[in-house]
Protein backbone atom coordinates (compact mmCIF):
# COMPACT_ATOMS: atom_id res chain seq x y z
CA UNK A 1 0.00 0.00 0.00
CA UNK A 2 0.99 3.64 -0.23
CA UNK A 3 1.74 5.28 2.29
CA UNK A 4 1.65 8.95 1.42
CA UNK A 5 1.94 10.49 4.73
CA UNK A 6 5.20 8.17 5.97
CA UNK A 7 6.68 8.67 2.09
CA UNK A 8 6.73 5.01 1.80
CA UNK A 9 5.36 1.87 0.25
CA UNK A 10 3.98 -1.14 2.85
CA UNK A 11 3.96 -4.63 2.12
CA UNK A 12 1.70 -7.03 3.75
CA UNK A 13 0.33 -10.53 3.23
CA UNK A 14 -3.04 -11.55 2.18
CA UNK A 15 -3.96 -11.73 5.64
CA UNK A 16 -2.75 -7.99 6.75
CA UNK A 17 0.68 -9.38 8.21
CA UNK A 18 3.68 -7.09 7.59
CA UNK A 19 6.00 -8.08 5.50
CA UNK A 20 8.51 -5.36 3.75
CA UNK A 21 8.80 -1.59 3.59
CA UNK A 22 10.04 0.77 1.06
CA UNK A 23 11.32 4.97 0.58
CA UNK A 24 12.08 7.32 2.54
CA UNK A 25 11.26 11.43 1.74
CA UNK A 26 12.92 12.80 -0.66
CA UNK A 27 13.53 13.20 -5.21
CA UNK A 28 16.31 10.17 -5.30
CA UNK A 29 15.33 6.88 -6.89
CA UNK A 30 13.00 5.00 -4.27
CA UNK A 31 12.13 7.68 -2.25
CA UNK A 32 8.83 9.55 -2.19
CA UNK A 33 7.71 12.86 -2.58
CA UNK A 34 3.73 11.76 -1.99
CA UNK A 35 3.22 7.92 -3.56
CA UNK A 36 -0.29 8.11 -3.86
CA UNK A 37 -1.49 5.55 -6.22
CA UNK A 38 0.38 1.95 -6.21
CA UNK A 39 -0.40 -1.15 -9.15
CA UNK A 40 1.34 -4.59 -9.23
CA UNK A 41 1.35 -6.04 -12.57
CA UNK A 42 1.66 -10.23 -13.11
CA UNK A 43 5.25 -10.07 -12.81
CA UNK A 44 4.81 -8.77 -9.18
CA UNK A 45 6.42 -5.21 -10.35
CA UNK A 46 5.24 -2.46 -8.31
CA UNK A 47 4.75 0.20 -10.17
CA UNK A 48 4.01 3.95 -7.55
CA UNK A 49 2.67 7.57 -8.70
CA UNK A 50 4.92 9.75 -6.82
CA UNK A 51 3.68 13.62 -7.68
CA UNK A 52 4.31 13.60 -11.24
CA UNK A 53 6.60 10.58 -11.80
CA UNK A 54 6.32 7.23 -12.00
CA UNK A 55 8.69 4.80 -10.07
CA UNK A 56 9.07 1.36 -10.81
CA UNK A 57 10.14 -1.48 -7.97
CA UNK A 58 10.56 -5.23 -8.23
CA UNK A 59 8.33 -7.23 -5.51
CA UNK A 60 10.92 -6.75 -2.27
CA UNK A 61 11.13 -2.87 -2.99
CA UNK A 62 14.14 -3.08 -5.14
CA UNK A 63 14.03 0.08 -7.20
CA UNK A 64 13.83 -0.65 -10.93
CA UNK A 65 12.92 2.43 -12.99
CA UNK A 66 11.62 5.97 -12.96
CA UNK A 67 10.11 8.13 -15.87
CA UNK A 68 8.05 11.18 -16.20
CA UNK A 69 8.39 15.07 -15.14
CA UNK A 70 5.91 18.23 -14.57
CA UNK A 71 4.56 19.52 -18.22
CA UNK A 72 2.75 18.98 -21.10
CA UNK A 73 4.71 16.84 -23.59
CA UNK A 74 4.81 12.93 -24.50
CA UNK A 75 5.87 11.09 -21.08
CA UNK A 76 5.22 14.48 -18.87
CA UNK A 77 2.66 15.07 -16.56
CA UNK A 78 0.58 17.67 -15.43
CA UNK A 79 -1.65 16.50 -12.27
CA UNK A 80 -1.90 12.08 -12.02
CA UNK A 81 -4.83 10.57 -10.82
CA UNK A 82 -4.65 6.60 -11.57
CA UNK A 83 -2.50 3.93 -13.05
CA UNK A 84 -3.25 0.33 -14.46
CA UNK A 85 -1.23 -2.56 -15.85
CA UNK A 86 -2.95 -4.58 -18.45
CA UNK A 87 -2.36 -8.08 -19.27
CA UNK A 88 0.62 -7.46 -21.57
CA UNK A 89 2.40 -5.03 -19.10
CA UNK A 90 1.66 -2.04 -20.56
CA UNK A 91 1.06 0.53 -17.93
CA UNK A 92 -1.81 3.14 -18.39
CA UNK A 93 -1.89 6.62 -16.38
CA UNK A 94 -4.49 9.06 -15.87
CA UNK A 95 -3.20 12.64 -16.41
CA UNK A 96 -5.90 14.62 -15.40
CA UNK A 97 -4.11 17.97 -15.56
CA UNK A 98 -3.48 17.51 -19.43
CA UNK A 99 -6.84 15.71 -19.78
CA UNK A 100 -5.45 12.58 -21.10
CA UNK A 101 -4.19 8.94 -20.45
CA UNK A 102 -0.72 8.21 -21.84
CA UNK A 103 -0.07 4.48 -22.28
CA UNK A 104 3.83 3.54 -21.75
CA UNK A 105 5.73 -0.35 -21.84
CA UNK A 106 6.73 -2.10 -18.72
CA UNK A 107 10.32 0.30 -19.30
CA UNK A 108 8.73 3.70 -19.18
CA UNK A 109 8.64 3.98 -22.93
CA UNK A 110 6.24 6.05 -24.38
CA UNK A 111 3.29 4.82 -26.39
CA UNK A 112 0.26 6.36 -27.30
CA UNK A 113 -1.38 9.08 -25.59
CA UNK A 114 -5.70 9.14 -25.81
CA UNK A 115 -7.83 12.37 -24.99
CA UNK A 116 -6.76 15.86 -25.97
CA UNK A 117 -8.97 17.85 -23.42
CA UNK A 118 -10.63 19.89 -25.83
CA UNK A 119 -13.84 20.93 -25.60
CA UNK A 120 -16.45 22.60 -27.34
CA UNK A 121 -15.89 25.94 -29.70
CA UNK A 122 -16.81 28.94 -27.01
CA UNK A 123 -16.36 27.15 -24.19
CA UNK A 124 -13.28 27.82 -21.82
CA UNK A 125 -11.39 25.93 -20.05
CA UNK A 126 -9.06 27.45 -17.86
CA UNK A 127 -8.77 31.16 -19.63
CA UNK A 128 -5.28 32.68 -18.20
CA UNK A 129 -5.85 36.21 -20.36
CA UNK A 130 -7.75 37.88 -23.06
CA UNK A 131 -6.63 40.68 -25.52
CA UNK A 132 -8.93 43.04 -28.05
CA UNK A 133 -8.09 44.47 -31.31
CA UNK A 134 -9.45 47.60 -33.02
CA UNK A 135 -12.78 46.04 -34.28
CA UNK A 136 -13.62 45.04 -30.91
CA UNK A 137 -13.28 41.18 -31.67
CA UNK A 138 -11.68 39.50 -28.42
CA UNK A 139 -8.82 36.65 -28.32
CA UNK A 140 -8.58 34.49 -24.99
CA UNK A 141 -5.53 32.22 -24.36
CA UNK A 142 -6.47 28.76 -22.49
CA UNK A 143 -3.43 27.57 -21.11
CA UNK A 144 -4.63 23.97 -20.22
CA UNK A 145 -6.38 23.35 -23.94
CA UNK A 146 -3.08 24.47 -25.54
CA UNK A 147 -5.49 27.43 -28.18
CA UNK A 148 -6.35 30.49 -28.95
CA UNK A 149 -10.04 31.14 -29.52
CA UNK A 150 -11.45 34.54 -31.17
CA UNK A 151 -15.05 36.02 -30.49
CA UNK A 152 -16.35 38.95 -31.40
CA UNK A 153 -18.06 41.83 -29.39
CA UNK A 154 -20.85 40.18 -28.27
CA UNK A 155 -19.23 36.74 -27.36
CA UNK A 156 -20.15 34.78 -30.47
CA UNK A 157 -17.23 32.23 -31.34
CA UNK A 158 -15.68 33.18 -34.34
CA UNK A 159 -12.50 30.84 -34.54
CA UNK A 160 -10.02 28.75 -32.90
CA UNK A 161 -5.96 27.45 -33.36
CA UNK A 162 -3.45 25.81 -31.81
CA UNK A 163 -2.84 22.34 -30.53
CA UNK A 164 -0.82 21.02 -27.89
CA UNK A 165 2.63 20.65 -28.84
CA UNK A 166 6.26 22.28 -30.18
CA UNK A 167 5.75 23.32 -33.68
CA UNK A 168 4.84 26.13 -35.45
CA UNK A 169 1.23 27.38 -33.68
CA UNK A 170 1.31 24.41 -31.34
CA UNK A 171 1.59 25.64 -27.89
CA UNK A 172 2.67 24.14 -24.25
CA UNK A 173 0.32 26.74 -22.23
CA UNK A 174 -0.14 29.46 -24.26
CA UNK A 175 -0.64 32.15 -21.33
CA UNK A 176 -0.43 35.93 -22.33
CA UNK A 177 -1.81 37.59 -25.33
CA UNK A 178 -1.12 40.85 -27.35
CA UNK A 179 -2.34 42.70 -30.64
CA UNK A 180 -0.58 45.01 -32.11
CA UNK A 181 -2.22 47.84 -34.41
CA UNK A 182 -1.96 45.80 -37.43
CA UNK A 183 -4.17 43.10 -35.96
CA UNK A 184 -1.52 40.68 -35.42
CA UNK A 185 -1.37 38.66 -32.11
CA UNK A 186 1.42 37.75 -30.19
CA UNK A 187 1.21 34.97 -27.96
CA UNK A 188 3.62 33.82 -24.81
CA UNK A 189 3.67 30.14 -25.71
CA UNK A 190 4.78 29.64 -21.65
CA UNK A 191 6.12 26.13 -21.29
CA UNK A 192 7.89 26.39 -25.34
CA UNK A 193 9.74 29.04 -23.70
CA UNK A 194 9.15 31.34 -27.08
CA UNK A 195 6.94 34.02 -28.76
CA UNK A 196 4.74 33.24 -31.72
CA UNK A 197 3.16 35.71 -33.87
CA UNK A 198 0.07 35.24 -35.49
CA UNK A 199 -2.10 36.97 -38.07
CA UNK A 200 -5.75 37.93 -37.13
CA UNK A 201 -7.12 34.69 -38.48
CA UNK A 202 -4.06 32.29 -36.73
CA UNK A 203 -1.68 32.07 -39.74
CA UNK A 204 1.53 31.58 -38.11
CA UNK A 205 3.86 34.09 -38.95
CA UNK A 206 7.17 34.07 -36.49
CA UNK A 207 8.50 32.53 -33.51
CA UNK A 208 11.38 33.47 -31.28
CA UNK A 209 12.83 32.40 -27.89
CA UNK A 210 14.04 29.74 -26.20
CA UNK A 211 14.81 28.31 -22.43
CA UNK A 212 17.95 30.24 -20.48
CA UNK A 213 19.03 33.52 -19.19
CA UNK A 214 20.15 35.04 -21.79
CA UNK A 215 18.81 38.32 -24.32
CA UNK A 216 15.67 36.70 -26.13
CA UNK A 217 15.70 33.53 -24.10
CA UNK A 218 13.07 33.36 -21.42
CA UNK A 219 12.47 31.57 -17.99
CA UNK A 220 8.92 32.16 -17.20
CA UNK A 221 7.00 34.08 -20.12
CA UNK A 222 3.73 35.30 -18.78
CA UNK A 223 2.97 38.49 -19.75
CA UNK A 224 3.03 40.19 -23.24
CA UNK A 225 2.46 43.97 -24.67
CA UNK A 226 3.07 45.85 -27.69
CA UNK A 227 3.26 49.56 -27.47
CA UNK A 228 2.10 52.17 -30.26
CA UNK A 229 5.83 51.69 -31.76
CA UNK A 230 5.37 47.99 -32.50
CA UNK A 231 7.70 47.05 -29.56
CA UNK A 232 7.03 44.00 -27.97
CA UNK A 233 7.36 44.07 -23.95
CA UNK A 234 7.74 40.50 -22.08
CA UNK A 235 7.84 39.63 -18.59
CA UNK A 236 9.98 36.87 -17.58
CA UNK A 237 10.73 35.45 -14.29
CA UNK A 238 13.16 38.22 -12.50
CA UNK A 239 12.85 40.80 -15.60
CA UNK A 240 11.41 42.85 -18.73
CA UNK A 241 12.48 42.43 -21.96
CA UNK A 242 11.89 44.30 -25.14
CA UNK A 243 11.68 43.70 -28.72
CA UNK A 244 10.90 45.19 -32.05
CA UNK A 245 7.98 43.31 -33.91
CA UNK A 246 10.05 41.03 -35.68
CA UNK A 247 11.92 39.52 -32.50
CA UNK A 248 15.12 41.33 -32.39
CA UNK A 249 16.04 41.91 -28.80
CA UNK A 250 16.67 45.48 -28.06
CA UNK A 251 16.77 46.04 -24.09
CA UNK A 252 16.11 44.53 -20.77
CA UNK A 253 15.38 45.78 -16.88
CA UNK A 254 15.03 44.08 -14.00
CA UNK A 255 16.46 41.50 -11.17
CA UNK A 256 15.11 39.28 -8.39
CA UNK A 257 14.19 41.28 -5.29
CA UNK A 258 11.85 43.73 -3.88
CA UNK A 259 13.83 47.12 -4.32
CA UNK A 260 12.85 49.85 -7.24
CA UNK A 261 12.71 48.48 -10.48
CA UNK A 262 13.42 45.13 -9.15
CA UNK A 263 10.60 41.83 -9.61
CA UNK A 264 9.59 38.49 -7.95
CA UNK A 265 7.32 37.04 -10.86
CA UNK A 266 5.92 39.68 -12.82
CA UNK A 267 2.96 38.55 -14.50
CA UNK A 268 1.67 41.34 -16.86
CA UNK A 269 2.29 44.51 -18.18
CA UNK A 270 0.55 47.52 -19.92
CA UNK A 271 1.38 50.93 -21.42
CA UNK A 272 -0.43 54.45 -20.93
CA UNK A 273 -0.75 57.28 -23.72
CA UNK A 274 2.78 58.51 -22.57
CA UNK A 275 4.52 55.05 -23.29
CA UNK A 276 5.02 54.95 -19.56
CA UNK A 277 5.26 50.76 -18.57
CA UNK A 278 3.36 49.30 -15.84
CA UNK A 279 4.02 46.09 -14.70
CA UNK A 280 2.13 43.58 -12.01
CA UNK A 281 4.90 42.47 -10.17
CA UNK A 282 2.99 39.73 -8.51
CA UNK A 283 4.56 38.14 -5.96
CA UNK A 284 5.80 41.40 -4.63
CA UNK A 285 2.03 42.45 -4.06
CA UNK A 286 2.23 45.75 -6.05
CA UNK A 287 2.25 47.46 -9.55
CA UNK A 288 5.83 49.47 -10.97
CA UNK A 289 5.83 51.88 -13.10
CA UNK A 290 8.56 52.62 -16.13
CA UNK A 291 9.54 54.95 -19.07
CA UNK A 292 9.81 52.90 -22.13
CA UNK A 293 13.46 52.37 -21.36
CA UNK A 294 12.74 51.09 -18.24
CA UNK A 295 13.74 53.80 -16.02
CA UNK A 296 11.86 53.77 -12.49
CA UNK A 297 9.20 56.57 -12.46
CA UNK A 298 7.18 54.90 -9.39
CA UNK A 299 5.46 51.92 -7.60
CA UNK A 300 2.43 51.43 -5.16
CA UNK A 301 0.68 49.05 -3.16
CA UNK A 302 1.80 46.13 -0.56
CA UNK A 303 0.16 42.42 0.33
CA UNK A 304 -3.28 42.87 2.14
CA UNK A 305 -6.90 43.17 1.38
CA UNK A 306 -7.08 47.24 1.59
CA UNK A 307 -7.86 49.34 -1.16
CA UNK A 308 -4.97 50.02 -3.27
CA UNK A 309 -3.12 46.70 -1.75
CA UNK A 310 -3.01 43.12 -3.40
CA UNK A 311 -3.01 39.54 -3.09
CA UNK A 312 -1.03 38.62 -5.72
CA UNK A 313 -1.94 41.34 -8.47
CA UNK A 314 -1.72 38.91 -11.99
CA UNK A 315 -3.32 40.90 -14.77
CA UNK A 316 -2.96 44.73 -15.70
CA UNK A 317 -4.67 46.85 -18.13
CA UNK A 318 -5.07 50.84 -18.93
CA UNK A 319 -7.99 52.27 -20.81
CA UNK A 320 -7.49 55.61 -22.74
CA UNK A 321 -7.61 57.62 -19.77
CA UNK A 322 -4.19 56.77 -18.55
CA UNK A 323 -6.50 54.60 -15.46
CA UNK A 324 -5.02 51.52 -14.66
CA UNK A 325 -7.25 48.01 -14.14
CA UNK A 326 -5.77 45.77 -11.91
CA UNK A 327 -7.21 42.27 -11.41
CA UNK A 328 -6.37 41.40 -7.56
CA UNK A 329 -6.31 37.31 -8.56
CA UNK A 330 -6.32 35.89 -5.14
CA UNK A 331 -8.14 39.65 -3.03
CA UNK A 332 -11.14 38.47 -5.57
CA UNK A 333 -11.46 41.86 -7.07
CA UNK A 334 -10.69 44.44 -9.55
CA UNK A 335 -9.21 47.75 -8.65
CA UNK A 336 -8.53 50.79 -10.71
CA UNK A 337 -6.17 53.54 -10.24
CA UNK A 338 -5.36 56.61 -11.88
CA UNK A 339 -1.71 56.51 -13.44
CA UNK A 340 0.39 58.06 -10.60
CA UNK A 341 -1.20 54.87 -8.52
CA UNK A 342 -4.27 57.08 -6.83
CA UNK A 343 -7.05 54.59 -5.49
CA UNK A 344 -10.04 55.65 -7.96
CA UNK A 345 -12.91 51.98 -7.13
CA UNK A 346 -12.98 48.12 -6.62
CA UNK A 347 -15.26 45.93 -7.41
CA UNK A 348 -15.87 42.09 -6.73
CA UNK A 349 -15.02 39.26 -3.91
CA UNK A 350 -15.32 35.44 -4.10
CA UNK A 351 -17.57 33.52 -5.59
CA UNK A 352 -19.71 33.06 -8.50
CA UNK A 353 -22.05 36.23 -8.98
CA UNK A 354 -22.22 38.91 -11.20
CA UNK A 355 -20.16 40.92 -9.40
CA UNK A 356 -18.05 37.53 -7.93
CA UNK A 357 -15.06 36.01 -8.80
CA UNK A 358 -13.06 32.62 -8.63
CA UNK A 359 -9.71 33.59 -10.03
CA UNK A 360 -9.37 36.88 -11.97
CA UNK A 361 -6.06 36.34 -13.31
CA UNK A 362 -6.37 38.76 -16.34
CA UNK A 363 -7.89 42.24 -17.59
CA UNK A 364 -8.48 44.21 -20.92
CA UNK A 365 -10.45 47.37 -21.47
CA UNK A 366 -12.20 48.25 -25.17
CA UNK A 367 -11.86 51.48 -26.83
CA UNK A 368 -15.43 51.94 -26.27
CA UNK A 369 -14.98 51.32 -22.25
CA UNK A 370 -15.72 48.38 -21.81
CA UNK A 371 -13.86 46.06 -18.94
CA UNK A 372 -12.80 42.40 -19.59
CA UNK A 373 -11.88 40.30 -16.91
CA UNK A 374 -10.99 36.27 -16.95
CA UNK A 375 -12.41 34.62 -14.47
CA UNK A 376 -9.91 31.67 -14.58
CA UNK A 377 -11.01 28.95 -12.44
CA UNK A 378 -15.14 29.76 -13.35
CA UNK A 379 -14.00 29.32 -17.00
CA UNK A 380 -15.13 32.68 -18.58
CA UNK A 381 -15.20 35.60 -19.61
CA UNK A 382 -17.04 38.75 -17.76
CA UNK A 383 -17.54 42.10 -19.02
CA UNK A 384 -18.55 45.35 -17.06
CA UNK A 385 -19.57 48.80 -18.86
CA UNK A 386 -17.82 51.78 -17.65
CA UNK A 387 -18.22 54.21 -20.76
CA UNK A 388 -17.58 57.47 -18.48
CA UNK A 389 -14.16 55.64 -17.09
CA UNK A 390 -15.58 57.61 -13.96
CA UNK A 391 -15.05 55.47 -10.60
CA UNK A 392 -18.59 54.07 -10.60
CA UNK A 393 -19.56 51.44 -8.36
CA UNK A 394 -20.18 48.68 -8.87
CA UNK A 395 -23.85 48.81 -9.42
CA UNK A 396 -23.82 51.07 -11.92
CA UNK A 397 -21.84 48.44 -14.21
CA UNK A 398 -23.76 46.18 -16.24
CA UNK A 399 -22.28 42.65 -15.94
CA UNK A 400 -22.13 40.10 -18.89
CA UNK A 401 -21.00 36.75 -19.01
CA UNK A 402 -20.21 34.20 -21.75
CA UNK A 403 -17.72 31.64 -22.03
CA UNK A 404 -18.47 29.39 -19.34
CA UNK A 405 -18.32 26.04 -19.28
CA UNK A 406 -22.01 24.63 -19.76
CA UNK A 407 -21.24 20.42 -19.37
CA UNK A 408 -21.93 18.78 -16.29
CA UNK A 409 -20.06 15.75 -16.17
CA UNK A 410 -18.74 12.57 -13.92
CA UNK A 411 -14.98 11.61 -14.27
CA UNK A 412 -13.46 8.39 -13.41
CA UNK A 413 -12.55 7.79 -9.86
CA UNK A 414 -9.15 7.78 -8.70
CA UNK A 415 -7.25 5.77 -8.01
CA UNK A 416 -9.37 3.12 -9.26
CA UNK A 417 -8.80 0.00 -8.64
CA UNK A 418 -8.57 1.39 -4.94
CA UNK A 419 -7.90 -0.18 -1.07
CA UNK A 420 -9.23 2.00 1.24
CA UNK A 421 -10.16 5.16 0.05
CA UNK A 422 -10.81 7.15 -3.58
CA UNK A 423 -11.68 10.44 -4.62
CA UNK A 424 -14.32 10.69 -7.26
CA UNK A 425 -14.10 14.26 -9.39
CA UNK A 426 -16.93 15.70 -11.34
CA UNK A 427 -17.80 19.20 -13.35
CA UNK A 428 -20.93 21.15 -12.56
CA UNK A 429 -22.68 23.75 -15.40
CA UNK A 430 -24.62 25.34 -13.12
CA UNK A 431 -25.00 25.94 -9.12
CA UNK A 432 -27.31 22.93 -7.85
CA UNK A 433 -27.19 20.32 -5.03
CA UNK A 434 -24.86 17.21 -5.63
CA UNK A 435 -25.56 13.72 -4.65
CA UNK A 436 -23.69 10.59 -4.98
CA UNK A 437 -24.92 7.63 -4.45
CA UNK A 438 -22.29 4.16 -4.00
CA UNK A 439 -23.62 0.76 -5.42
CA UNK A 440 -22.54 -3.17 -4.81
CA UNK A 441 -22.68 -4.62 -7.28
CA UNK A 442 -25.82 -6.83 -6.79
CA UNK A 443 -27.50 -2.90 -6.75
CA UNK A 444 -27.32 -2.47 -2.81
CA UNK A 445 -27.03 0.74 -1.62
CA UNK A 446 -23.60 0.88 0.27
CA UNK A 447 -23.06 4.71 1.12
CA UNK A 448 -24.71 8.15 0.34
CA UNK A 449 -22.20 11.28 -0.44
CA UNK A 450 -24.59 14.00 0.06
CA UNK A 451 -21.84 17.10 -0.69
CA UNK A 452 -24.64 20.26 -0.52
CA UNK A 453 -25.13 23.07 -2.81
CA UNK A 454 -22.33 23.12 -4.84
CA UNK A 455 -21.65 26.45 -7.45
CA UNK A 456 -20.62 25.70 -11.25
CA UNK A 457 -17.41 25.09 -11.62
CA UNK A 458 -14.57 22.49 -11.29
CA UNK A 459 -14.39 19.40 -9.05
CA UNK A 460 -11.41 18.00 -10.00
CA UNK A 461 -8.55 18.10 -8.27
CA UNK A 462 -8.03 15.82 -4.96
CA UNK A 463 -9.31 18.70 -2.62
CA UNK A 464 -12.50 19.27 -4.05
CA UNK A 465 -12.91 15.84 -5.30
CA UNK A 466 -15.82 13.87 -3.58
CA UNK A 467 -14.25 11.37 -1.04
CA UNK A 468 -15.58 8.10 -0.36
CA UNK A 469 -13.07 6.04 2.70
CA UNK A 470 -14.35 2.74 1.35
CA UNK A 471 -16.97 2.46 4.40
CA UNK A 472 -20.27 1.56 4.57
CA UNK A 473 -23.32 3.87 6.09
CA UNK A 474 -22.54 2.04 9.31
CA UNK A 475 -18.62 2.62 9.19
CA UNK A 476 -17.62 -0.93 8.51
CA UNK A 477 -15.32 -1.33 5.50
CA UNK A 478 -16.29 -2.59 2.29
CA UNK A 479 -15.32 -5.96 0.95
CA UNK A 480 -13.27 -6.19 -2.30
CA UNK A 481 -15.12 -6.30 -5.38
CA UNK A 482 -16.73 -3.94 -8.45
CA UNK A 483 -19.04 -1.25 -6.86
CA UNK A 484 -21.08 1.60 -8.94
CA UNK A 485 -21.19 5.09 -8.33
CA UNK A 486 -23.86 7.53 -9.30
CA UNK A 487 -24.00 11.18 -9.29
CA UNK A 488 -27.41 13.31 -9.04
CA UNK A 489 -26.93 16.78 -9.64
CA UNK A 490 -29.89 18.74 -10.45
CA UNK A 491 -31.67 17.24 -13.77
CA UNK A 492 -28.01 15.41 -14.71
CA UNK A 493 -27.56 11.70 -13.60
CA UNK A 494 -24.09 9.63 -14.89
CA UNK A 495 -23.26 6.11 -13.17
CA UNK A 496 -19.36 5.18 -13.37
CA UNK A 497 -17.66 1.32 -12.46
CA UNK A 498 -15.02 1.36 -9.36
CA UNK A 499 -12.93 -0.99 -8.27
CA UNK A 500 -11.66 -2.14 -4.47
CA UNK A 501 -8.81 -5.01 -4.44
CA UNK A 502 -7.41 -6.52 -1.60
Amino acid sequence: MADSGNKRIQKFDSEGRFLTKWGTEGSGDGQFNWPFAIIVDSSGNVYVIDGVRIQKFDSNGKFLNKWGSWGFGDGQFCSLAGIGVDGSGKVYVADIGNSRIQKFDPDGKFLMKLGTGSITDGQLLRPSSVAIDSSGDVYVAEEINHRIQKFDSKGNFLLKWGSLGQDNGQFAGPWGIAIDSAGNVYVTDCYNYRIQKFDSEGKFLKKWGSQGEGDGQFSDTYGIAINKSGDVYVTDRTRIQKFDPNGKFLLKWGSWGQGDGQFAMPSDIAFDSSGDVYVADKNNHRIQKFDKNGKFLLKWGIQGTGDGEFQFPMGIATDSADNVYVADAWGYRIQKFDSEGKFLAKWGSQGSGDMEFKEPYDVAVSDSGYVYVVDCSAHRIKIYRSPDYKAVEPGNKQPVTWGHVKQTKLYQNYPNPFNPETWIPYQLGEDTKVEIRIYSSNGKLVRTLNLGNKQAGSYISREKSAYWDGKNEAGERVSSGIYFYTIQAGSYSDTKKMVITE
